[in-house]
């Protein structure tokens, strides 16, 4: 017979939710930093990880793939993608580097996002989360790019329905979760604080920071280096690929061996 606190537990089990994220891209330590500002402490990306997040009302199960895309890890994000909530990890500092023309940020984004974008097109919700924007060397130059590239991000997650999250340790948790939930608000309270929900934003309010931003110009640019970035993949070399599939098996089989 159930105690009492069984079926408590019970009950509170079946109402939390249960909430799937695929992370994707940038850096084993990018995954490490998002995942800490979850509680999450033990973090192994290298550079496949599989972590759980819980909170009193949601379960959180969290697969990472870091760095470059690969086509051997086309299979596993084709059973993943239907059921998660994508986020694109993004660096800043990397982005912003050597005080780059607009140009080289859109080349640099396009590069970073674009294969991953094309292998996980089918998922149901997404989201660029751009890191490390605080530590970007302030100045009118830097400030300029990382208004244009906080631009960029907003004018294409507008076009795929997708939302924008600069990094931060505090808020990014909750605006995960209100993102989840379908609760969440258009939030621009800094240069390096700022969380745009899809469905909230329009040319009109991108281009508040910088009315000279053309947005129709600069989606027209983004959609022609799609087929730039299918051809980069198709063309990798095979070496890397045998390197990624040699490090994919291996990760499938530690997790084979803890099961």
């Amino acid at each position: 017979m159930s105690s009492l606190k069984d079926l408590l537990e019970s009950v509170s089990q079946e109402e939390q939710l249960q909430r799937q994220l695929l992370v994707v891209g940038g850096e084993a330590v990018d995954h490490v930093q998002f995942l800490n500002a979850f509680g999450v402490r033990d973090v192994s990306v290298i550079p496949y990880g599989f972590h759980f997040a819980e909170r009193a009302d949601l379960q959180l199960s969290f697969h990472s793939f870091a760095g470059e895309y690969g086509t051997v890890y086309q299979p596993v994000l084709d059973k993943l993608v239907p059921q998660s909530l994508v986020v694109y990890l993004l660096d800043a500092l990397v982005l912003l580097r050597e005080e780059p023309t607009q140009e080289t940020i859109l080349e640099r984004v396009s590069t970073s996002l674009k294969p991953w974008m094309n292998a996980c097109s089918k998922a149901p919700g997404c989201c660029i989360l751009v890191q490390n924007v605080s530590r970007v060397d302030y100045s009118v130059k830097s400030v300029t790019m990382i208004d244009y590239l906080q631009q960029l991000v907003r004018l294409i997650m507008m076009d795929q329905n997708g939302s924008v999250l600069f990094f931060q340790d505090t808020d990014t948790p909750e605006d995960i979760i209100r993102l989840l939930k379908g609760s969440a608000e258009l939030r621009m309270k800094d240069y390096d604080n700022v969380f745009v929900p899809s469905g909230s934003d329009s040319y009109g309010k991108i281009k508040v920071l910088n009315e000279d931003f053309a947005c129709e110009e600069t989606l027209q640019k983004w959609h022609s280096m799609d087929t730039i970035a299918r051809e980069a993949t198709t063309n990798a070399t095979s070496a890397n690929s045998e390197n990624l599939r040699q490090k994919y098996q291996d990760f499938l089989r530690q997790i084979h061996l803890a099961v």
